[in-house]
């Protein structure tokens, strides 16, 4: 089947910040497919900047890859390391790269996946893989205990990682290849590989354990098994033999993201559980608290517009919403920005979430000394 626009990115934040069902987690599309390869085997650009960063990086990413390649029936892995200069975006090549700068739509998280993939049947088209520079990465012995160190979820281990130590570049690198593959992440299996928690200075889960084979098995039954045809065969390094309209699609929403670029970025949409929006104008926007834990929800909005738009292979979405409670006598809209959204056929989520529409219901809540910021729950329309 020729693949047209409909495309979803969907950008894997290494955890979630609220407790969901028990064993693995599958990732979804909003129609309820699962997200998944459609293809056998699916190779990985290992960036230089991954080796810049952290010495024995490269090696450490190939050993996260080679974890899964084939797993519980999972496509086969491959990596190699690139000539420099990979990003993350829907470009026909799968890229695990490091930023030293960080990156804004990982927040506070320790690493994020970005994924395209069709909304027609939830098949993936390309993952990229971020480390964020805003936390310590490093190489740590094999089987290395965290001495106590508390569990962090890996979506805000601590401003910038201060203090917290070193976290191990294989490990978060093997989680992320999960989120790659489809699996989303758990909270009631510290031995799970997806479990969304980690510590620094701990180096004892770098390949997937039964619950995550458990997951890929479900995932994968029967996906190779199909008639050939189409888009869903072979080996992909980034994108499939498909038709140019979806590459089309994708690359045309730069001439409507030019009034996005310039602004003050920062949002992360979590999976139902809580959606994490800046609004514009804060001061410091870029870096609202990611690590925020809503309180009771304090009042209900509507959404009532929504503007998406694209900067560097990213969708952004201007959110505006009123009191869910105004009976036409409304006042002006508090606008915030998203990362994500849907434009032109191509619907981008960060970990899975969808990302509010006209007409959804809120529960808002505000984040303790982050004025700023708001943290909603979305309830669809």
């Amino acid at each position: 089947m020729a693949r047209l626009v409909c495309a979803t990115t969907v950008l894997a934040a290494s955890v979630l910040v609220a407790p969901l069902a028990s064993a693995f987690e599958l990732k979804h599309t909003v129609d309820g497919d699962t997200v998944h390869w459609g293809v056998s085997a699916v190779s990985f650009v290992i960036d230089p900047s991954v080796e810049a960063a952290v010495p024995g990086g490269s090696a450490a990413v190939a050993s996260a890859v080679s974890a899964w390649s084939g797993a519980s029936g999972a496509p086969t892995l491959s990596s190699t390391v690139g000539p420099g200069g990979a990003k993350p975006a829907f470009d026909g090549q799968n890229s695990i790269v490091y930023m030293p700068q960080g990156y804004g739509p990982a927040g506070n998280a320790l690493a994020v996946t970005v994924s395209t993939l069709d909304d027609a049947d939830g098949e993936l088209l390309d993952t990229d893989i971020v480390f964020n520079g805003r936390h310590p990465f490093a190489v740590l012995p094999a089987g290395a205990a965290s001495e106590g160190a508390a569990l962090v979820p890996t979506d805000g281990a601590g401003e910038d990682g201060a203090g917290t130590g070193s976290f191990d570049l294989q490990h978060v690198a093997a989680h992320e290849v999960g989120h790659a593959l489809g699996l989303a992440d758990v909270h009631d299996d510290p031995g799970a590989l997806m479990f969304a928690m980690t510590a620094p200075g701990s180096a004892d889960h770098r390949a997937p354990a039964s619950d995550d084979e458990a997951g890929l098995e479900q995932l994968y039954a029967g996906v190779f098994t199909a008639s050939p045809g189409g888009c869903g065969q072979g080996t992909v390094a980034g994108a499939h033999a498909h038709g140019g309209r979806v590459w089309f699609g994708f690359v045309t929403l730069a001439a409507v993201a030019a009034g996005l670029a310039s602004r003050r970025r920062r949002g992360l949409a979590m999976p139902v559980v809580a959606l994490s929006v800046a609004l514009l104008g804060a001061p410091d926007a870029s870096r609202a608290a990611s690590d925020a834990v809503g309180g009771p929800v304090e009042t209900t909005a509507r959404v009532v517009a929504v503007s998406t738009g694209e900067a560097s292979g990213v969708l952004q979405t201007l959110v505006d919403f009123v009191p869910a409670t105004c009976d036409g006598r409304c006042p002006a809209p508090t606008r915030a920005l998203v990362w994500g959204g849907t434009r032109g056929g191509i619907t981008q989520k960060i970990d899975g979430a969808n990302v509010p529409r006209v007409g959804d219901t809120l529960d808002v809540t505000s984040v303790p000394g982050q004025a700023p910021v708001v943290v909603v729950r979305a309830r669809a329309s």
